[in-house]
This record gives structure tokens, sequence and C-alpha cells, in this order.
């Protein structure tokens, strides 16, 4: 593993950020994909989580970001409290729409499509990749996990 002095080379991003120039994106200057690998202060785990991005310029000032995250969470039984590791594998997918194209408050009711839901972003801003794979990761993470060994896997249904 690197310290934080050591340069990263060309392999996966491992750091307290993981930040994408919003600018770059829509100017064509980022690379479609990225990989990257995160450790989060308060999610355990004996290794860092992989993410694999997918970065897409949208037509009408937009930026599509589609992500794969997997890693094992370390989690202590709530049956048994013995520690063990949960293989986690999320999709992440969301859509980034600049400030000046986003919709004003809507006067007439509407019937919601996928392309309404989507995150206001400033053209000179930056999107946090990893802040945005914590939050999946957090919302996934289960409340009271079971190890599912006997005799928890009987406990827990």
């Amino acid at each position: 593993m690197a310290s934080h002095s050591d340069p990263l080379p060309s392999g996966p991003v491992q750091a307290d950020q993981d930040p994408l120039d919003v600018d770059s994106v829509l100017q064509g200057k980022n690379p479609p994909s990225r990989s990257a690998q995160y450790r989060f202060s308060d999610i355990p785990s004996e290794t860092p989580f992989h993410c694999q991005w997918h970065i897409e310029r949208r037509a009408g000032g937009g930026i599509a970001l589609e992500g794969h995250l997997a890693g094992d969470l370390l989690l202590t039984c709530d049956s048994c409290e013995q520690p063990f590791l949960q293989p986690i594998a999320l999709g992440i997918d969301e859509l980034y729409v600049l400030s000046q194209y986003a919709e004003g408050s809507q006067s007439r009711e509407k019937e919601l499509q996928a392309d309404d839901f989507y995150e206001v972003v400033e053209e000179n801003g930056v999107i946090d990749l990893k802040d945005l794979a914590h939050q999946y990761l957090v919302m996934e993470s289960a409340h009271h996990p079971t190890c599912q060994q006997a005799p928890c896997e009987s406990a827990s249904g």
C-alpha cells in the first residue's frame, strides 16, 4: 500500500477524495472510464473497495455517471457478535445537470420520468466520486447484520 507521500502511478486512485472536474468532462478532456480503490473511515473492511466508473457527456449540459462498486464489508453479527465478511457489489447510476439547464419549479403536475431525477452541478464544479460511492455503500449496508452461520441463520429469518 502506498503512503501519502508516494506518488500514485497510473493505477487506481486511493485518496480522501476522488474529484471529477465537470468542465473537463464537458470539454471531452476526461477518459470515459476510470478505476479507483476506496477506503472509508466509517465503513470497516479488510481491503479497499474497488470501483469502475464510466463517465458520459450528455447532450444538453449533463453528465451521466455509472459505477460498479465491489468489496467486502467487515461486520459484526447481531446474533453471535462474531466478525464476518459480507461481499457487496453495487451499481451506481447518477445523472448531473448543469444549473443553467436544470428546470425551475413546475407549476403544473407531471408524471415523473427517470431523467427527472438528477443532481444539479455548476460548470466549474467538481463531483467527488469517492463521496458518491460512500453514499451508495451506506445506503446498502445492513442495519442488523447476521453472519448466516448456524445458529445465526435461523435467528435472522
